[in-house]
């Protein structure tokens, strides 16, 4: 008896030393979420409505080529959002600038988008997606400012990862 209890006892110290199992991706955040996250004051729901490509996200769940596109639509009190190519649409309301909510759904923010309306990243204050988004080919001066917007908000971009043309 008193072996078996020692055993267990050793058991779970060594369980202590471990690293802990991975979170899933889905719960996975990508950022520090210590770090204050802001929103777009330039946001214009109408200017940024219309087809953008994910140049480069967080996790593989947007990585692959159907979801490379994502359509922001301006519709009457908000946007609808298709994440991926034939996937319904959910109707957002815009709480702030920026900030797009939509019940049963991570919040999406748009923390950034150049002067014309071309690149932009979006992001969750929860960390668990990240985008950058562009219009066309993303050209190296506008990537390294929507790196820097997404390191200023805290994500870590060690993870983020091209997406597949």
């Amino acid at each position: 008896m008193r072996g078996s209890v020692f055993a267990l006892l050793l058991c779970a110290l060594a369980a202590c030393g471990r690293d802990p199992a991975p979170a899933p991706e889905a719960d996975r955040s990508y950022r520090d979420t210590s770090v204050i996250i802001s929103s777009s004051s330039r946001f214009d729901a109408a200017r940024f409505a219309g087809t953008w490509q994910r140049q480069a996200t967080f996790g593989a769940a947007y990585a692959d080529p159907p979801c490379r596109e994502v359509r922001f639509v301006d519709v009457p009190g908000g946007m609808e959002v298709e994440t991926c190519r034939g996937a319904a649409p959910k109707l957002y309301s815009q709480s702030s600038y920026g900030r797009l909510q939509a019940p049963g759904a991570e919040p999406l923010w748009v923390l950034w988008v150049d002067d014309d309306f071309r690149t932009a990243v979006v992001g969750t204050p929860s960390g668990r997606l990240g985008w950058i988004l562009d219009r066309g080919s993303l050209p190296p001066d506008r990537a390294r400012a929507a790196r820097e917007v997404l390191a200023f908000n805290g994500y870590d971009l060690s993870q983020l990862r091209p997406v597949a043309p």
